[in-house]
């Protein structure tokens, strides 16, 4: 009897460490492929690094969640960079170009192939359930690109670095499509005098300091361009439209130092900007002065000193958040302003104004306002034509105006409280403001926010 039990006790513990068993063997796999370097015949020494996906940053996450509409949607395209991350399993290539990645767990990883002088080039999002060999990758010599352009260049599925100042002249144009990456050098300005096109692209074209740590000064558009689905990072001032007009759509902004974006001295221009997600800013997010028109749609901007810098500005904001900051928008001078269908979130003042807008309707209208911690609304001097009405101030405001201006129209909006006494205690005015809030509204326009 104790022979048989030590017979079946062997057995089950062969089964049990066997591989195809279901006793908890090893369940790793490799992962082969090969790499070829574009004009090499040597192709050994290319750094072949496996990734895990990053996390989103769970408050930006959040915010996708619960405005899914406004901005862009955070992925692993616009958030993951392999310079800030550990790879779990790296391997080299051999002359042939030849590589393993061997007791690797089964999962979704990014792979990421680098090798001196050459491109960066990445693979997100893929797939591992057995072991498996990747589709050849062939890998173009980085383009280093300073000075200055007098051609027509196309770049695509490439690398641009880009070590001292750059300047597109004029009758000259850089065209970049899918797969670029463009790294910049410590304060490296560049100048577009001639043409950028980057509205053709699919997938996301990447704009980053070229080492960590530094930043990048601006790039300053001197010229009508239209920008769709950037990824900008890492720099003192963003982009720069001086005296032009032009389209930014579907872009990711973050850690700019001064501003994502300053548009400045455009009399007779425009710019527009919508679906743009710009977060962790050190100042502000939009410079704006001297401008005839600038539109803000559907834009997501989160982290900052001020949202809006503008003075002697005309501009639209509407459907934006604009969330956790010292101010969302800081208005001064002479000027004009729409503002309609907006979320002012976790701030200290949501809106402050001062001196003489032009002579037009200020419309304010069906805007949320929660969670500020000082005043809603901080007018000062001589404004005038004010229309603020059929917004939501929310009771955990902790101040809801102060009017040191004129005579302010108020009236039709929900304050979250229904007692005109309790109101006006959430309502400062100075020697001139007199701020009319009746009638009111006594529930929550559901009408107002961001659509």
């Amino acid at each position: 009897m104790k022979k048989i039990i030590l017979i079946l006790l062997s057995a089950l513990l062969v089964f049990c460490s066997s591989p195809s068993g279901n006793g908890g063997g090893d369940d790793t796999i490799a992962i082969t492929g090969t790499v070829q370097l574009q004009g090499k015949t040597d192709h050994s020494g290319v750094a072949i690094g496996l990734y895990k996906p990053v996390v989103i940053d769970t408050a930006l996450a959040a915010i996708n969640a619960r405005y899914p509409q406004i901005g862009v949607i955070l992925t692993q395209e616009t958030e993951f960079d392999h310079r800030k991350e550990t790879p779990v399993k790296t391997a080299l290539t051999s002359a042939d170009g030849s590589f393993e990645l061997s007791g690797i767990e089964k999962g979704i990883y990014h792979v990421v192939f680098t090798a001196d002088s050459f491109s960066i080039v990445y693979k997100l999002n893929q797939e591992f359930s057995s072991g498996q060999t990747l589709s050849a990758v062939t890998i173009k010599p980085a383009l280093y690109l300073s000075g200055t352009l007098n051609q027509d260049l196309t770049v695509e599925n490439q690398t641009i670095i880009t070590e001292s100042n750059l300047t597109i002249a004029a009758g000259a144009g850089l065209t970049l499509g899918n797969n670029v990456l463009w790294l910049l050098g410590d304060n490296v300005l560049v100048t577009v005098n001639g043409s950028l096109i980057c509205n053709n692209n699919t997938s996301y074209i990447n704009i980053d300091a070229l080492d960590d740590g530094h930043k990048w000064n601006q790039m300053r558009i001197n010229t009508d361009t239209d920008l769709n689905k950037l990824v900008v990072r890492n720099s003192q001032n963003g982009l720069h439209y001086y005296n032009c007009s032009g389209l930014v759509t579907n872009s990711r902004f973050e850690k700019h130092n001064n501003q994502s974006l300053l548009y400045n001295n455009a009399n007779d221009k425009w710019l527009k900007i919508d679906k743009c997600f710009m977060s962790d800013n050190t100042l502000s997010f939009l410079f704006i002065e001297g401008v005839d028109s600038i539109t803000i749609d559907n834009t997501v901007l989160y982290n900052t000193e001020k949202g809006i810098d503008a003075s002697n500005t005309v501009f639209s904001l509407r459907n934006c958040l604009l969330k956790k900051m010292t101010k969302g928008i800081d208005h001064f001078f002479s000027g004009h302003a729409i503002i309609l269908f907006n979320g002012f979130e976790d701030q200290c003042d949501g809106i402050q104004m001062a001196y003489k807008v032009l002579d037009e309707l200020y419309p304010m209208k069906w805007n949320n306002f929660e969670n500020i911690s000082s005043y809603c609304l901080r007018l000062n001097q001589d404004l005038n034509n004010l229309a603020i009405n059929y917004n939501n101030f929310d009771s955990n405001c902790q101040g809801y105006i102060i009017n040191s201006a004129d005579s302010i129209n108020a009236t039709y909006n929900f304050w979250g409280i229904t007692s005109v006494e309790k109101i006006n205690q959430k309502i400062t005015n100075g020697s001139r403001g007199v701020t009319m809030i009746q009638p009111i509204i006594s529930e929550r326009i559901i009408n107002a926010g961001i659509k």
